[in-house]
């Protein structure tokens, strides 16, 4: 990734477009691939959420401290830790 955003910063110094530019370089490609991470990111980080949330329950907290406590509604919190228990 780096190494295409250096190709994209010398591109600008000698390409006489922009239109040029974006033609050279595999921008979806890119795009895929940025948008594949993030998923992959986001799944982690609900996985761990969800982790920290079964701490919370097993330490005696409720479902509404929790909401309350990660600005979230009590609704949303439930549905991810029943999702979380399916392996959703």
């Amino acid at each position: 990734d780096a190494d295409l955003a250096a190709a994209v910063m010398q591109a600008l110094t000698t390409a006489p477009s922009m239109t040029e530019i974006a033609a050279r370089f595999p921008i979806s490609e890119e795009r895929t691939h940025l948008t594949q991470a993030l998923d992959r990111f986001e799944a982690r980080r609900r996985h761990a959420r969800v982790a920290l949330w079964r701490v919370m329950l097993a330490e005696g907290c409720s479902i509404g401290e929790i909401a309350r406590i990660f600005g979230l509604s009590r609704q949303l919190v439930s549905r991810q830790l029943r999702a979380g228990a399916n392996g959703n």
